[in-house]
């Protein structure tokens, strides 16, 4: 019965990492037709708003299915626990310190763009920027299931599998997860990776030190918010720009 449940264990990390992949790719070759699609068109907004929500909750399915395929894992060992600890502490001050960059950061690109200036590498996230106020709530949507279910899977999941299963070093672990996680976001193009990799990487400190998800999942979230709803869209629509402008963002570009 153990050597069955193992068995399955590495099928679902295998078929869960495998999605990763094929979400990547998929995001790429989708993103990469949307400007000669035209991003003003807030039917395309809602498609891609409804396809991320439905497909964050499909992969993170691959939560409770490891956890009851693979016996000895606890809901605290997956990181779903109050923080504690002696680390604690130190977690909540990095955790108050991000989160006043993050709104400083946003009222400052808000300021910018207001006064008719773009973003460097913001046009990629102009594409998901809500126009309307349906669109700003689902956005609220978006930004709360990004949150819990990226920290679940990334923070949570991979870093109890690597260490607990595969018996994999917690810093290397550390390393592959904010890896695959900023691999995620390669849709916003070069520096959407490079700060997505950051973020992640705070994450994951507050994360070990708190022995908790509750941390990464509020900073996450409040993250997205800030960026989608404070941020507004760039002067220029992104369907309006040349294409050399894509170009110089990243070819291989949510």
């Amino acid at each position: 019965m153990e050597g069955v449940r193992a068995i399955l264990t590495h099928v679902l990390v295998g078929a869960l990492l495998a999605s990763m992949v094929v979400r990547t790719i998929a995001g790429l070759r989708m993103w990469r037709r949307l400007p000669q699609d035209g991003v003003g068109d807030a039917a395309i907004r809602a498609r891609l708003y409804r396809r991320s929500i439905v497909a964050s909750w499909a992969t993170t399915s691959a939560v409770p299915l490891i956890w009851l395929s693979r016996g000895g894992l606890s809901a605290a060992d997956l990181g779903w626990a109050v923080p504690s600890g002696r680390g604690a502490l130190a977690a909540y001050v990095l955790a108050l310190v991000l989160l006043a960059a993050a709104v400083t950061g946003a009222v400052r690109q808000r300021r910018w763009i207001q006064r008719g200036h773009r973003v460097l590498g913001g046009a990629r996230t102009d594409l998901i920027r809500p126009r309307t106020a349906g669109e700003r709530r689902m956005v609220v949507v978006l930004s709360l299931t990004a949150g819990i279910t990226e920290e679940a899977v990334f923070r949570g999941l991979l870093m109890a599998v690597g260490i607990s299963v595969y018996h994999v070093p917690v810093l290397l672990v550390a390393i592959l997860s904010v890896a695959l996680f900023a691999a995620g976001h390669a849709y916003q193009g070069v520096y959407g990776v490079i700060g997505t990799a950051a973020l992640g990487a705070a994450y994951t400190a507050i994360y070990e030190l708190s022995g908790s998800l509750a941390l990464p999942i509020v900073l996450h979230v409040c993250q997205d918010l800030l960026g989608l709803l404070v941020v507004p869209p760039s002067p220029q629509p992104p369907s309006t720009a040349p294409k050399a402008a894509y170009a110089d963002e990243g070819r291989q570009a949510a």
